[in-house]
């Protein structure tokens, strides 16, 4: 399996993070740049919001391959993920997950809640191989109304219980 490791954002990562952000006909939750100054307004959402915990997936090269967001709400860890296109089923998106599963453990999480697109059967596929069970069809989390999403009813709440 690849390894993965997780770091928090900086200003540096604009360039990187546009690199993989770009691609229109993706399954993005967040994120999604239509230009540099995108890439910016998203990298500094990361970094300086009070309510998402924001971390760049890197490769074992370092090179950043993706973005994870979270939301604590007591005992529940909300996540929502991509991994960059070129990147894409090599395993880097489950080594993700089993960090995060790591770190729900160590903050003494009971539950992580994955919010996927319902047409995203890739990711739909892993959530369930991660052992996460599909619990409804949502549109009023937390998570999404904190990432003004405007497709809610494509969301897919998916539960692990760790």
């Amino acid at each position: 399996m690849p390894k993965v490791s997780l770091r928090k954002f900086t200003d540096d990562d604009v360039l990187e993070y546009y690199s993989i952000a770009q691609d229109s006909n993706d399954y993005f939750l967040f994120g999604y740049c239509r230009n540099i100054k995108d890439a910016e307004d998203v990298i500094d959402t990361y970094i300086n919001s009070d309510e998402l915990e924001s971390f760049a997936i890197l490769n074992e090269k370092l090179e950043l391959i993706g973005a994870i967001i979270c939301i604590t709400k007591s005992n529940i860890l909300e996540i929502s993920y991509f991994i960059g296109l070129e990147y894409r089923r090599k395993g880097y998106c489950f080594e993700t997950l089993k960090l995060v599963e790591k770190l729900a453990k160590k903050r003494k999480m009971k539950k992580i809640e994955f919010f996927i697109l319902k047409d995203n059967l890739k990711s739909i596929n892993l959530a369930k191989k991660f052992g996460a069970k599909l619990k409804r069809n949502c549109k009023n989390y937390y998570i999404l109304q904190k990432l003004k999403l405007k497709h809610l009813l494509l969301i897919f709440y998916f539960c692990l219980n760790v």
